[in-house]
């Protein structure tokens, strides 16, 4: 009986330490795996941002390039970058061993026209919104004074346009010189690694002055209850934004900004006609076919812009 005893008690131990062992190696296992996997992925995100224009428009649905760049590391379609292009399509799709799609209208439509930010700096009423909007800190300027645009950090993004109050930017197309002329790759003329790492820069600054303001905050909170705007402030602020509003809403402001408007889309659409007459007629040439949709879609621009409100025009006015 202790014989059998003993038996009995060496096959549980040693059926314990197999089953250990087991454990141990195939712990081992998945670590290795689950870091092999981790270094995989982030290759993968790098090296598919290092593919994106680096504008950071947004006009994918995404905050930046960074963030579409791992959203298509995990599926997400690849052909919903306007500024990149049927080129950067092409490019992601041989990077993921795909075939390429052609770029989802919807999105926006794809151009070879180069444009920056450009400050009407006598009628900027330095509010700073547009300062806050750009992605890249293309802007200088501060409270209450002039604003200006670092045209070579420039993305050509557009969403400093909508922030602003008083309509005093506009977007001028930049021509292609022998100093920022590069060979057809997938990406802007633009210095993508450059707009990248301001784009970074940019976020890292925004966290730091929130964390800031967030100590100073709780620290005037714990040591004064009266932190608070007196009437004096706020009827300033409710006089300043009542002056904004008037200058904006004034017949002549909203005259001035439809003509600006419209001879906006007009150029767009010269400068779409002038480039779709410099090809050639070749209905399956992807440039041709791309020229071709930026004619429409300037011309659509127009339309609506000159619909917009036709009865700002006066009577010797013209707008096509």
């Amino acid at each position: 009986m202790e014989i059998y005893d003993i038996i009995i008690q060496k096959s549980f131990y040693s059926a314990l330490t197999v089953f250990v062992s087991f454990c141990i190696f195939f712990g081992i296992l998945l670590s290795y795996a689950s870091i092999k996997f981790k270094v995989e992925i982030i290759s993968a995100v790098e090296k598919i941002d290092g593919l994106l224009p680096q504008t950071q428009c947004g006009q994918c649905g995404y905050p930046g390039c960074r963030p579409y760049a791992e959203a298509i590391a995990v599926g997400d379609a690849i052909n919903k970058c306007p500024p990149g292009g049927q080129i950067t399509i092409n490019a992601l799709a041989s990077f993921l061993d795909m075939s390429p799609p052609n770029l989802d209208n919807q999105y926006g439509f794809s151009t070879d026209i180069k444009t920056v930010a450009l400050i009407r700096e006598d009628e900027c009423i330095g509010c700073t919104k547009c300062i806050q909007a750009c992605p890249v800190d293309a802007i200088l300027g501060a409270a209450k004074q002039m604003h200006t645009v670092i045209e070579k950090e420039c993305t050509g993004c557009d969403l400093c346009i909508d922030p602003c109050p008083v309509d005093c930017i506009d977007m001028v197309s930049v021509e292609k010189d022998l100093s920022g002329y590069k060979w057809d790759q997938p990406q802007s003329i633009i210095n993508s690694d450059r707009a990248r790492d301001r784009f970074v820069y940019q976020i890292e600054r925004k966290d730091k002055e929130l964390a800031s303001k967030s100590v100073i905050r709780n620290r005037r909170l714990a040591s004064s209850k009266n932190d608070k705007m007196t009437s004096t402030t706020n009827n300033l602020l409710k006089e300043a934004m009542k002056q904004i509003e008037a200058k904006k809403s004034t017949p002549e402001a909203d005259h001035a900004r439809f003509l600006r408007r419209v001879a906006r889309a007009k150029d767009q659409l010269h400068a779409a006609e002038k480039k779709l007459k410099g090809l050639k007629v070749l209905t399956n040439d992807n440039k041709y076919k791309q020229a071709v949709a930026s004619v429409e879609s300037a011309r659509v621009r127009l339309a609506d812009a000159q619909s917009s409100d036709s009865s700002k025009l006066k009577p010797n006015e013209h707008i096509i």
